[in-house]
């Protein structure tokens, strides 16, 4: 609920106009989580929030983990400085974190794939009988550098077409859970009445033909993040990310038949 008022039947748009508000106003929402019981009330203060779609950091590892958070018009000159830092450090290796990434400019993904795919393609649009490829616009400045793409539930559309790109060409390694699977293209036109229609027009492919659209991409090792871990402060598909660019990444049925030998 919002202020009381259930959700349920309620359109995206209707339930964004009734979350925002003026500034230092207050909204009540009640949710409910995955491995939670009942709903619970949470009340939140009405910000203006500027929030940068990128931010990156590296560790005493030497290792450069990016977190893109959406696919926007700054992410790509944010990533740009990123990459620009991975150069110059000459990190040991890249954690690209786009976990709850829900997409954005198809353009921006494309430029992001780029640094590793070069000017292959990225992705494959199909109508029907015939299909479009869109390939990388700028030079692979990390291909030479190991990397590990974070992926789980919530990375849709536009990150799917970045960690598809990347695991296709084997220019990355995949960790966390299967993606969301949108890959569709839709046209939305107004009717003269008011009304509006969304047609799907196309679909999404990855580079290999795989498509995307409710399926997503299931990651090279399939790792879970409870919210235990979280509420403990540890990030197992980040500790595997790094394990995997330090080769010391011992997967499960590995070890299994390490014990029966």
């Amino acid at each position: 609920m919002i202020d009381t008022v259930e959700t349920f039947g309620m359109t995206v748009e209707e339930a964004v106009s009734r979350i925002r508000g003026d500034g230092g106003t207050q909204v009540m929402l009640t949710i409910s989580r995955v491995g939670t019981e009942g709903v619970f009330d949470v009340t939140i203060t009405r910000e203006k929030i500027v929030i940068d779609s990128v931010k990156w950091s590296i560790d005493e590892q030497n290792v450069l983990t990016i977190s893109i958070s959406t696919f926007n018009h700054d992410t790509t000159s944010l990533f740009n400085e990123a990459v620009q830092e991975a150069l110059t450090a000459d990190v040991a290796g890249i954690i690209l974190d786009v976990r709850g990434n829900p997409g954005g400019l198809l353009t921006t993904a494309i430029e992001i794939a780029s640094a590793w795919v070069g000017y292959d393609t990225v992705v494959i649009e199909r109508i029907q009988d015939e299909s479009n490829s869109y390939k990388g616009v700028m030079a692979p400045r990390l291909q030479d550098i190991p990397t590990v793409v974070l992926v789980n539930g919530g990375s849709a559309s536009a990150s799917e077409i970045v960690a598809g790109a990347l695991q296709d060409y084997g220019f990355a390694t995949l960790v966390g859970t299967q993606t969301f699977g949108k890959g569709s293209v839709q046209d939305y036109r107004e009717l003269e009445d008011g009304s509006a229609v969304k047609i799907t027009t196309a679909e999404w492919y990855t580079p290999k033909g795989r498509t995307i659209h409710e399926v997503g991409i299931m990651p090279d090792h399939e790792i879970l993040f409870a919210v235990e871990d979280f509420q403990s402060g540890i990030d197992p598909q980040h500790d595997v990310a790094l394990q995997i660019l330090f080769g010391t990444y011992v997967s499960p049925s590995e070890e299994s038949e390490t014990l029966t030998e």
